[in-house]
């Protein structure tokens, strides 16, 4: 053997998986923090105007909101219909999010009722037994009209919801009709306050006008443009998303798997570093791939395509723990096999070899 070659080979196998981790860290970062569009919690002036005529005017982003649950809520749950009248324009022909032109919500993943501005298309988000928790089936809206939003000029919209079905008009004409469960508010959670112009969250300002913002249900009726249960906080955090705190929730399984893999090569390479070490700083590297993973749900708190989830983390620990594992299993395996080639050669054989 080439003298000194063997104090060549360690480090270099060394430098090999330190310049591997480095460059999976790099990948993994493209990966969840695509697309690296960075921007901090803005504290805001709330934007909102009062029209001559009456209603409400969002030229910049605010919010109207109640900071308790509506009465209409429970006798919707109670009767089992509910019926919306809007009378609005917007201000922007292409907003996204979708924007929230009204909404029954938590935050951006949990909610009742929403409707809102996708592009220059209308878009109906409502919680049913055959939805998730964010008023979608198979990640869709419930209902989506197109091309509603294509100029500025006055809209009326009308929502009708009934047991078995739901009606979505544009200007008095139907544009969209579902069928709905027996009881279209089995599973709607009453906790949830109600804003106009923008998500509980800050997060989906929509810009436009508003005259007329009727809800009825049972002997209830609002007309929420002239409410004064509507309130306007002065200044509010424009925050990019939130993260959800409460694991499994909200269990989209793919995601979940993707998660998992996402996260075993680079649990490998940890395991690889370890080789036959003890179980101890095995343990070590799993804490830092979930602190890694933590991180990087927090920076998606900072980009407004990304939404940060406690679900991602467990799944990407479990992931990751599972490739220290392999890692583990793989680096003792080829020691096992060069010590036992070593073994099986005599003296004399080292030193012909040497």
């Amino acid at each position: 053997m080439i003298p000194g070659f063997a104090r060549f080979t360690r480090p270099s196998r060394r430098a090999w998986l330190a310049l591997a981790t480095a460059t999976a860290l790099l990948a993994y970062a493209a990966v969840l923090l695509w697309p690296f569009d960075w921007k901090p919690p803005e504290y805001v002036e709330n934007k909102v105007e009062p029209l001559p005529e009456g209603g409400i005017r969002f030229a910049e982003p605010g919010i109207m909101r109640t900071y308790a649950p509506p009465e209409w809520v429970a006798a919707a749950m109670r009767t089992k219909e509910l019926q919306v009248h809007l009378e609005l324009r917007p201000l922007a022909l292409e907003q996204t999010g979708p924007a929230r032109i009204m909404t029954l919500s938590l935050d951006t993943s949990h909610r009742d009722l929403t409707i809102g501005q996708q592009g220059a298309d209308l878009i109906l988000r409502l919680r049913t037994p055959a939805s998730d928790l964010n008023g979608t089936v198979d990640d869709a809206p419930v209902a989506r009209i197109p091309n509603v939003f294509r100029s500025t000029r006055w809209l009326t919209v009308g929502l009708r919801v009934e047991p078995g079905q739901l009606e979505l008009s544009v200007d008095g004409r139907v544009a969209a009709r579902q069928r709905l469960p027996a009881d279209p508010f089995e599973n709607w959670e009453p906790s949830y306050s109600f804003a106009l112009g923008n998500e509980l969250t800050y997060d989906r300002p929509w810009l436009g006008e508003i005259r007329r913002a009727v809800v009825r249900a049972g002997d209830t009726k609002v007309e929420y443009a002239r409410s004064p249960e509507l309130e306007t906080p002065e200044n509010f955090w424009l925050l990019r998303s939130t993260p959800r705190l409460i694991p499994f929730q909200q269990i989209n399984p793919r995601d979940m798997i993707a998660n998992v893999f996402l996260f075993i090569p680079l649990g490998v390479l940890f395991g690889t570093w370890l080789g036959r070490r003890a179980g101890r700083r095995a343990w070590r590297a799993i804490v830092l791939l979930a602190a890694i993973s933590v991180s990087f749900e927090t920076l998606q708190l900072f980009i407004p395509v990304r939404s940060p989830s406690i679900d991602d983390v467990i799944a990407n620990t479990l992931g990751g723990a599972l490739g220290v594992l392999l890692g583990r299993w793989r680096a003792s395996s080829v020691d096992h096999h060069s010590l036992s080639f070593r073994q099986r050669l005599g003296p004399a054989d080292q030193r012909s070899r040497g």
